[in-house]
Formats: C-alpha cells, structure tokens, sequence
C-alpha cells in the first residue's frame, strides 16, 4: 500500500507524543502541548502512515507570514527514504498556501543530522538555509534549565515551488 500522508487532525496528539517518544532524540512535551498543536494548528502538520502505522510527523505554527516548523521526526527505521523530504514538502505546500514568505526553524548545534536534512532539502530545491539568530531558553521553575539552538530561515518569497 506505501506510505501515506495526511494532514494532522484534532485527534492525533496522542499519536504525535508516542512518535516523539518513539523517535528517541526528539523533546518530549506534555500531552497537552500535543492537544494545542493538533487543535490549533494541525491543519498545517503532517503525518505519515504505512497501514495504518504511523512512521512519521512534522508540526507547524504559523503567525503572519512566518511559519515555524517546531518539529519533525521519522522513525528510525524509515529513515533515509526520502520520508523528511516528503513532510518539509509538505510544510512548504502549507506555508505558501497560508501566505508565508518564510519558514523557520530552530535546530540545537549537536543535531547535526537535522541541519544536514534541512541543508540537503534546501539545495535540492534552490532554496538557502541562513541563520537567523540564537533562541536561548530559560526557565525560572527549574533554574538549571538551559536549551540553546540556532535559528534558521527558509525564505519561500522567490517563488519557487518546493
């Protein structure tokens, strides 16, 4: 049957965490963080189903004419297929449906495979991935709480279909 995709729907944040918790080096958020991004924003996600088994996800939020790829993950045995290619894709359809002229995305300096498929996605479409600054996150509950990533930019106003 293949794999297919489809967009994300209102039920699937539990089907979201167990894939983040399945994919291994994804942030694992609570369950109701899944439940915000599928009621508010999983119009513009995407996930990927073998036989009714989901394999795969990107999740979105957009604002204006930004959109935010917030996370990705492919499950390890369906990685290097060609799957993440797929689910920016289809982040890239969205976001130039919705009016974006741009995609971001934050990516943590040790995730070199993220940049790396990122990279490769954009020079495979005539795209630039650039720097757009530093997120540094805090937290003032837990004190010692410290993440770092580099933001990129995807800029999506050439034109280009992606």
């Amino acid at each position: 049957m293949g794999i297919e995709l489809r967009s994300i729907g209102t039920e699937d944040g539990p089907v979201l965490r167990k894939l983040a918790s399945d994919c291994t080096t994804l942030d694992l958020h609570t369950p109701y963080t899944y439940w915000v991004i599928c009621n508010f924003f999983g119009g513009v996600g995407s996930l990927l189903m073998e036989d009714g088994k989901p394999v795969g996800y990107i999740m979105n939020l957009i604002s204006g004419e930004q959109f935010f790829i917030w996370q990705i993950g492919v499950l390890g045995e369906y990685r290097r297929r060609g799957l993440a290619t797929r689910l920016i894709d289809a982040s890239v359809s969205h976001a130039r449906r919705k009016g974006a002229r741009e995609i971001l995305v934050t990516i943590a300096a040790e995730n070199q495979a993220s940049y790396r498929t990122f990279q490769n996605y954009c020079q495979s479409k005539g795209l630039s991935l650039e720097k757009a600054g530093d997120a540094e996150i805090k937290d003032l509950v837990d004190k010692d709480f410290r993440e770092c990533e580099t933001v990129y930019r995807i800029r999506l106003a050439d034109g280009r279909k992606g």
